[in-house]
């Protein structure tokens, strides 16, 4: 998810100069980009045909359906929103009074989690390259292992190459530390000085 993918997308009517034309294009370039969309709405207001325009911009995309404004009378329609929005969390918050941020908090992560995972490369994210070159030990340990088992190579070397993944991947969650993991440990952060 992108933060800044709604930035300048408040503007999405017609652009009055090639600035603001250049704020839309990248706006529609970040949101095409997204998974998840953040629709911020005015609840002080009705829709229009900007918030038409949006929602149309928006339509194949993950969203939550955010009603900003709640500490306003509310003019907007709530029915129309939810029933434009079935399948989308729809939350009322003021974010000039800080109300019901934490809830606002829990829906995305909750929408994050809860979506369909890619289980394709492109999509994988590795948190530090301490996991990145682990999962490449793996790697090689698990594909040395099939090479093996291919080959008729002895069971003692297929064991080894599994029980140096098994052993990669403790390291990885933190059920084993190696003098090396240590080692790297101290050198990143200076402990007991």
């Amino acid at each position: 998810m992108d933060s800044r993918s709604l930035d300048g997308y408040r503007g999405l009517r017609k652009p009055a100069d090639s600035i603001e034309q250049e704020g839309v294009k990248r706006a529609k370039e970040r949101v095409a980009d997204s998974d998840l969309v953040l629709l911020m709405l005015d609840g002080s207001r009705e829709l229009d045909a900007d918030d038409l325009e949006i929602f149309d911009e928006i339509k194949e995309k993950k969203r939550v359906v955010i009603i900003n404004k709640n500490d306003l009378p509310l003019l907007i329609s709530l029915d129309k929103v939810k029933n434009r929005f079935q399948e989308d969390p729809v939350i009322l918050i003021s974010a000039l009074k800080k109300r019901r941020i934490d809830g606002l908090k829990k829906t995305i992560y909750t929408s994050l989690v809860h979506r369909d995972v890619r289980a394709t490369p492109e999509y994988l994210i590795i948190a530090n390259i301490r996991h990145k070159n682990v999962l490449a030990r793996i790697k090689d340990n698990l594909s040395r292992a099939i090479k093996g088992l291919e080959e008729k190579t002895s069971l003692e070397f297929i064991a080894f190459e599994v029980r140096s993944a098994l052993d990669a991947l403790g390291e990885m969650v933190g059920e084993t530390t190696t003098e090396e993991v240590l080692d790297r440990i101290f050198e990143q952060f200076c402990i007991g000085k």
